[in-house]
């Protein structure tokens, strides 16, 4: 994560690098893949490729392996099959006392399995993850493009998507992104479909497609996923400076209009003389269906409320040029996203839940728990490292002492 002093930027410590850690296997019945955690997701989509397989991964190509599994893990397919850490059998790692072990749910390292399935780095180092694959490396994918004018009904679609559509048909999912430009007053809106079938769905998107709403561009096609994943990597540079914020949200109608007014009013005000700013803002439909995956294989510590399921989790991304403009693109999405989670709690669409692979920095990650799955982290976290080295010593991303 783009985040000075929890990626081991501006920060004292031990930088550990995995990049060489690169072996990937499948198992003898290719139920699962065993995957090092110097790989990113486009490595291990290529290789699954070879055998008609996938994996429960991420969505953006140059996401390494570790950092969204140990947060959780959105993936497309995660309203048939849960987070993509929920489809983790097995975990290798080193200790803080050198030991390497194996955890599985079910061996004496059980504990140490659930807490590494959100629970972030403070437990120990991964050297292996072992992920079950999924049948078919070709979907249904592609990424859709409306000009300003479509606003309107595309606010709606993604409503609805959220409300009705992706409860109802697990295979079916969308990534609705509205990017601005606030020096060229201009706004896009996007969205990433995804059908998991051979056979296209005539009514998963339908309000996404004409006559409801018609694209300007639109490449949704039967690929395999790993070529999709190679195309769209280079729709998101790497080098710019970026800025996170991740936010939650029951599906309401009123919420998604007040959301995207306040961001888009809020990134127009505060930030439009910084050079070459794109902010955006994703909201990311989570089911029931999503969440109830994790009791059937183990359970984890993000303890999401499935009752109150239909969510959005929403993320907000800004991207910029110059280091001169650092501060006021951080004083602003701070004031932004505060001004949303404000307008949200007075209107009771807000959820506790903060996703932590979206989250920016002093964001209260790991207090969006549940109260006991918190204590519990913290008596593992004692456990495993005693003498806190994974919580001194390497300094990156939320960690479960300081919570």
């Amino acid at each position: 994560m783009p985040i000075p002093g929890y990626n081991g930027i501006d920060n004292s410590g031990i930088l550990l690098s995995s990049s060489n850690l690169t072996a990937i296997s499948l198992s003898s019945d290719k139920s699962t893949v065993s995957v090092g955690p110097g790989n990113r997701w486009r490595d291990v989509y290529s290789y699954l490729k070879q055998s008609d397989l996938a994996a429960v991964g991420g969505r953006v190509g140059h996401v390494g392996v570790p950092g969204l599994l140990l947060g959780g893990g959105i993936s497309f397919y995660s309203s048939q099959r849960g987070f993509a850490s929920d489809n983790v059998v097995k975990y290798q790692c080193v200790l803080s006392s050198g030991l390497v072990v194996e955890a599985t749910a079910t061996n004496a390292y059980s504990d140490l399995f659930w807490a590494l399935r959100g629970g972030g780095n403070s437990f120990c180092i991964v050297t292996r993850f072992d992920l079950k694959t999924v049948p078919g490396s070709k979907v249904w994918v592609g990424v859709a493009q409306y000009d300003q004018s479509q606003a309107k009904g595309y606010l709606d679609g993604v409503y609805n998507f959220g409300k009705y559509g992706a409860p109802a048909d697990p295979k079916a999912a969308i990534i609705p992104t509205i990017l601005t430009f606030p020096s060229s007053n201009l706004t896009i809106y996007a969205a990433a479909k995804f059908y998991d079938s051979q056979t296209n769905s005539p009514h998963a998107f339908e309000n996404f497609t004409a006559p409801k709403l018609t694209p300007v561009a639109d490449s949704y096609a039967y690929q395999p996923l790993s070529d999709y994943i190679a195309a769209t990597d280079a729709l998101q540079p790497l080098g710019l400076r970026q800025e996170f914020r991740t936010l939650s949200s029951i599906v309401n109608r009123d919420s998604v209009q007040l959301v995207h007014d306040t961001f888009i009013s809020g990134v127009n005000t505060k930030l439009s003389t910084v050079a070459n700013l794109q902010a955006s803002i994703t909201f990311q439909p989570v089911t029931k269906d999503f969440l109830s995956q994790s009791a059937k294989t183990g359970g984890n510590p993000q303890g999401v409320d499935v009752s109150k399921a239909p969510f959005f989790w929403m993320v907000e991304n800004w991207t910029w040029t110059q280091p001169s403009d650092d501060a006021a693109v951080h004083a602003a999405a701070d004031e932004i996203t505060a001004a949303l989670n404000g307008m949200l709690q007075a209107h009771g669409y807000d959820a506790k839940y903060l996703y932590m692979n979206d989250a920016g920095k002093g964001q209260p990650v790991f207090q969006s728990y549940p109260a006991a799955n918190l204590v519990k982290l913290k008596a593992i976290r004692f456990k495993y490292d005693p003498l806190r080295i994974f919580t001194n010593l390497l300094v990156g991303g939320w960690k479960v002492a300081d919570a």
